[in-house]
């Protein structure tokens, strides 16, 4: 139940086992790896970026976990795409800078992308 990221938690329990007593085993956290990236998908997504007229990045959770919120920002300049976020996501990039996707000036690109980016969940 240790994870990078704290979440609620939610633990049922019978309500026949409330009130017992039992002895038991406290176990040590495990530890989580990660896998690593496909090669292969990582250059046929830079390709499909390159090739983008209007691309637009949804960041996710996964992208702040990772620590890549200035990578994400590198990218998006470089692309000329604006950046909105999931909700876990939040905190990739931040709700001020002029290249989230929120802000009026990217209204039209996002009536009509081209190529819709999700990272990060």
């Amino acid at each position: 139940m240790n994870c990078e990221r704290p979440r609620p938690v939610d633990v049922e329990i019978a309500t026949t086992a409330l009130g017992k007593s039992d002895d038991v085993e406290i176990l040590s956290p495990s530890s989580k790896s990660r896998p690593a990236p496909d090669a292969d998908a990582i250059v046929r997504a830079a390709k499909l970026l390159a090739g983008a007229e209007r691309p637009v990045i949804l960041a996710g959770g996964g992208g702040v976990m990772g620590g890549a919120e200035v990578e994400l920002i590198e990218l998006a300049q470089t692309l000329g795409a604006p950046v909105t976020t999931s909700y876990g996501g939040r905190g990739a990039i931040s709700d001020r800078h002029p290249g989230h996707g929120m802000h009026t000036r990217w209204t039209c690109v996002w009536r009509e992308p081209n190529l819709e980016g999700a990272r990060g969940f």
